[in-house]
Parts: structure tokens; C-alpha cells; sequence
């Protein structure tokens, strides 16, 4: 994935290059079960310089793509190291949005427990993604629009606010309903953003972006912390009822 596939996926330079059979082969090899066989042209003996380069680099994240889908899991991460692999090109590179929502765990049927603590150790078949170390990895290479929009998605938690504040209400945690936030994070984040634009690290536009982005930040959290409130508020109405005062 480093060395070959990600630098492909992207790259407008004349890279080392597999045969289009090697490609498609390797392709239809990782499908997964509900994918279909790739087409990518009609005769797989062709080779790959043959084609235009935007067939290449959609190939090879094509690739990318069923790789971390079919062999990441909370042991071995591999959507977080192929995130890492994007971000470490020296060109200015975002990640794919399959992978960011995948590291967020937007694809999950179900909300992902806890926000953005880590998965429960008694389930581990599932990929949920890693939202800290996405917001880690962000931080740490100055991406800090991207950084405060993964604590937006997050806290928001891809579901309406008045969905939201309904089930605030019935959280218990002795029923597992317990949301961790990594405010130091956060914080680390707000204090270099502050540093960045002093120090005129960026230019006016993408200052003005991030602004917008911390400023959106800044509101997930003030809503985040109400729903807290009324989740105690519940958890106190529902422990003087059970005690029967």
C-alpha cells in the first residue's frame, strides 16, 4: 500500500507500473462478497501505459479501497495505516471520503458506542473505525479544518439533533451508555489553531476556513454538553424513581 498503491492512486508522475491482467487479477481477488468483478477494460492482456492515466489512478485506489476494506479490524487497523499513507505524500493530499467516514464509523448500521472511545473489547468482528487517532492524524500535520470536522461529524453523531435529544433522556450508564471525549485533544487543537493563524502560518482563505470550521466545532460542543446535562438530568430522575422517593 505505500510503496506502490497509494503514490499510484494519485500521482500525475511516471510511476512503475503492473500489467492491466496483474491489476484486475489482483482487484477481483480482495472483492469483496456483494462486489462485482472489475471491468476496467475489455481486454484484461492490455497493458496498464495503454491506458489514460485517470483509468490508472482510479484502479489503484480501487485497489486500496477493497484492501482496507476486507482485512481491517480493531486488531489490525488497516484503514488507519492506509490513512496514514495518503497523509505522508509530500503532495497535498485528502483523504478518500470512503476512508475518513470509515475511520469516523459512519458506515456502521448502528450509531458507534462510546463517541470516540475505543471499541468495546468484547466485539472485535467488526471494523468501527478510530475518530482519535483521525483527529490525531490530522492534527499532528496541520489539517485543522479537517481536524475539527471530525469532532463535528462525531458529536453530532451522523443522526438529527432532535433524534439526539430524545434518546439523551434514557441513557443509563450502567447500561453501557457512556460517551468518552477527548477534550485534551481538543484543546491541543484549539491552542494550535490559535498559534498557526498568529504566526501567519496560513494564507487569508484557508485561515477563513478553519476559523469556520472551529467556530462549527465550537457549537457541536456547546450541544454536546447540553445533552449531557439532560442525560443527568435522566439518570437522576430514573435512580429516585427505582429507589421509590
Amino acid at each position: 500500500l505505500e510503496e506502490h498503491l497509494v503514490p499510484l492512486s494519485f500521482s500525475r508522475e511516471a510511476l512503475p507500473r503492473p500489467t492491466l491482467h496483474q491489476l484486475q487479477a489482483d482487484i477481483d481477488a480482495v472483492s469483496l462478497a456483494h462486489s462485482a468483478a472489475s471491468y476496467i477494460t475489455t481486454e484484461k492482456s492490455a497493458r496498464l501505459a495503454s491506458l489514460p492515466q485517470t483509468a490508472v489512478r482510479v484502479a489503484a485506489l480501487e485497489m486500496v479501497r477493497r484492501l482496507t476494506l476486507s482485512f481491517s479490524s480493531a486488531e489490525i487497523p488497516v484503514a488507519l495505516d492506509a490513512a496514514s499513507f495518503f497523509l505522508n505524500q509530500q503532495e497535498q493530499v485528502k483523504l478518500p471520503v470512503w476512508l475518513e467516514r470509515l475511520l469516523l464509523g459512519a458506515y456502521m448500521s448502528t450509531p458507534r458506542p462510546g463517541a470516540f472511545a475505543p471499541r468495546p473489547a468484547s466485539d472485535r468482528s467488526h471494523y468501527m473505525g478510530d475518530p482519535s487517532a483521525l483527529l490525531t492524524l490530522y492534527t499532528q500535520r496541520g489539517m485543522f479544518s479537517e481536524a475539527c470536522n471530525v469532532v463535528i461529524s462525531v458529536l453530532n453523531g451522523f443522526t438529527s439533533e432532535s433524534e439526539r435529544r430524545t434518546k439523551a433522556s434514557s441513557r443509563l450508564p450502567e447500561k453501557g451508555d457512556l460517551d468518552f471525549v477527548p477534550y485534551n485533544l481538543i484543546d491541543l487543537l484549539w491552542n494550535l489553531i490559535e498559534i498557526a493563524v498568529s504566526k501567519g502560518a496560513y494564507g487569508s482563505k484557508e485561515v477563513n476556513r478553519i476559523r469556520k470550521s472551529r467556530a462549527d466545532m465550537e457549537k457541536a460542543l456547546q450541544k454536546h454538553m447540553e445533552l449531557v446535562n439532560i442525560s443527568e438530568a435522566g439518570v437522576r430522575s430514573a435512580r429516585l424513581l427505582s429507589s421509590g422517593k
